[in-house]
């Protein structure tokens, strides 16, 4: 009963956000951290992203700290993945355009644990609060890989 309860948890956690792009990275390279509806379905495509890994990791855990410790091994895969797809873009795109490029990364970088710090605040004091933040930070690096792979 408790793992469906930290399921809906993940779902409550994904509320819709928006932090307005910089006015540098206008254009193709323009994003906004954007988190699915609460109550709302989560995001197939970011959920099909995550490693079978986490999914054994997740289901055995017992405690808070082991969630979380799921939750932290599953960032560092996440965030691996994000970096190998963001060289391969830099690399790639016309000189021109990377300066966009890497200033709307460093905004991202910049908004994505502020934005996850507000998320978890909500359960400052609970156990809860460091699963919230993780799982915040996991679905955005997701979700910024995603948006990354689809720049031309």
């Amino acid at each position: 009963m408790w793992r469906v309860r930290i399921r809906h948890w993940f779902a409550a956690l994904l509320v819709a956000l928006v932090i307005a792009p910089p006015a540098i990275a206008a254009g193709p390279y323009a994003y906004k951290l954007k988190i699915t509806p609460e109550e709302g379905p989560v995001d197939l495509a970011v959920e099909g992203r995550k490693s079978l890994e986490y999914g054994t990791c997740a289901q055995g855990a017992m405690t808070t700290l082991d969630s979380t410790d799921c939750l932290m091994d599953e960032l560092q895969r996440q965030d691996t993945m994000l970096n190998l797809v963001w060289g391969h873009k830099y690399r790639h795109i016309a000189p021109a355009n990377k300066p966009a490029l890497l200033a709307a990364q460093r905004k991202w970088v910049a908004a994505r644990d502020p934005f996850c710090r507000k998320q978890s605040d909500a359960y400052k004091g609970g156990t809860i609060a460091p699963i919230i933040f993780v799982a915040c930070k996991m679905d955005l690096t997701i979700r910024r890989t995603m948006w990354l792979e689809k720049l031309k």
